[in-house]
């Protein structure tokens, strides 16, 4: 019983954070919930997909934010240097 709402509220956190864009911050709480659903209902069972689903959205919004910040500093540095030669 206390399992299974530990499942629904990290479950529950960890959508909420990737809905706010708050991938770094999402990743412990799909740990989280992934550890207490291999707990609940084994290594093998189909109840994991939904906590493997958040961590891997959450990687993946991690490593694109990530990118997406590099390539805005390197056009904002070739932006400046522009503007200073002008």
């Amino acid at each position: 019983m206390v399992q299974t709402h530990l499942l629904k509220l990290t479950h529950t956190a960890g959508q909420k954070l990737l809905f706010e864009s708050r991938f770094t911050e999402a990743i412990p709480a799909a740990m989280q919930s992934l550890r207490v659903a291999v707990e609940l209902y084994g290594l093998a069972s189909v109840e994991l997909v939904p906590s493997y689903l958040i961590l891997g959205r959450a990687s993946i919004g991690r490593l694109l934010s990530i990118r997406l910040l590099s390539i805005l500093v390197h056009h904002l540095y070739a932006f400046l240097f522009i503007v200073v030669l002008l």
